[in-house]
């Protein structure tokens, strides 16, 4: 499946458990590794049990990562992160002590990213803040997305298929001063509405005056 893939669309991250039928974990791992075809993407092995030579084998195969079931979901999280670089400065410390989520509980998001590793890595982390968050997956669902509800932010990749974040980000602006001409113009209606009224109620009140004048002067004089 792998070497049916590599030539089209190759794989970022294997996640690969170590007793699978017919092959192995470790000897697909090591077939992925030493396949001199293909650009090997890194590999964690999942295993229910700790063996140490299943350990120490997978780690002369060059592969990325070794976890042991149960898996916590923030486990794999932070492996993931650290085979694609991304390490925990101090693990001791909770990042969700610095935010308080009550303080971003109204804000809502949209993030727009095709990579799903990126998507889940930014859901998470805005999330852990209280933010709430909507994801698209390129330019025109984004479009579709602030049309049916408006955002605090968006975040936005550049690259992206279908419509990339350049054309997105210039058609979203463009709605946006569409609205805010229809807003000025019909504002501008209101107020020219209230001074054409207010020149109407003038020029009658000039009129009812002017003709209590003349009605005034026409009138007898009492002896």
């Amino acid at each position: 499946m792998y070497e049916m893939s590599a030539d089209r669309d190759p794989f970022d991250l294997v996640l690969m458990d170590i007793r699978l039928p017919g092959m192995d974990g470790i000897a697909a791992a090591e077939k992925i590794k030493r396949n001199p075809n293909v650009n090997a993407p890194p590999i964690i092995i999942i295993s229910a049990y700790g063996r140490e030579r299943e350990i120490l084998c997978a780690k002369e195969l060059g592969v990325e990562g070794y976890l042991i079931k149960p898996i916590r979901q923030t486990l794999l999280f932070d492996t993931i992160m650290e085979v694609f670089g991304y390490k925990q400065a101090d693990p001791e410390i909770n990042s969700a002590d610095f935010v308080s989520g009550e303080k971003f509980s109204e804000v809502c998001v949209l993030i727009v990213e095709d990579h799903p590793i990126n998507r889940r890595v930014a859901t998470e982390i805005l999330e852990m803040a209280g933010v709430s968050v909507d994801t698209a997956i390129n330019g025109r669902e984004a479009l579709e997305a602030v049309t049916k509800k408006d955002y605090d932010a968006v975040l936005m990749d550049i690259q992206m298929p279908e419509m990339d974040g350049i054309e997105a980000t210039k058609r979203i602006r463009e709605r946006e001063t569409e609205t805010r001409k229809l807003e000025t113009q019909t504002g501008n209606s209101k107020i020219g509405d209230q001074h054409q009224a207010s020149s109407i109620k003038h020029q009658v009140a000039n009129i009812r005056h002017q003709t209590s004048s003349t009605r005034h002067q026409d009138s007898p004089s009492l002896p």
